[in-house]
């Protein structure tokens, strides 16, 4: 572990003005991942999980049909993996199939509102979708 990396991480999260954040390793794991390929492969491991408890808590808090869910959006600025988050978030909530999959990835913060942008336009688009968002 490289002591001048792992102090980088903590200035960028103290410096970033974000008052609570999580993550899915340690930042001291983190500073020890010197490539894309050793990071995405936590990715593939934390992200599915992660997501899978995000929709879970918002289906909950929603209080509506699972199976009336039309779209499913994920986004994501961390890492890729194939298929999408949205195809596993259909599959292990039992959502319906047919029910539109899109994968928002590599726009940084961006992305966030590019999801909800493109939630709304769906919803607005009829009035029966109802449009999972998991960012």
């Amino acid at each position: 572990s490289d002591p001048k990396i792992a102090q980088k991480v903590k200035n960028f999260f103290v410096g970033s003005g974000i008052e609570r954040r999580f993550t899915a390793v340690s930042s001291e794991t983190l500073s020890t991942l010197d490539t894309i390929e050793q990071r995405n492969i936590i990715y593939n491991e934390e992200a599915p999980k992660l997501a899978l408890q995000a929709a879970k808590k918002a289906l909950h808090d929603w209080g509506g049909d699972p199976a009336t869910i039309s779209h499913v959006i994920s986004v994501s600025c961390t890492g890729t993996i194939v298929p999408g988050l949205e195809f596993f978030l259909v599959r292990d909530l039992k959502l319906n199939p047919r029910a539109h999959r899109l994968g928002i990835n590599f726009m940084g913060c961006f992305g966030g509102l590019t999801g909800l942008k493109t939630a709304q336009s769906f919803a607005l688009t009829n009035p029966k979708n109802r449009v999972l968002l998991v960012c």
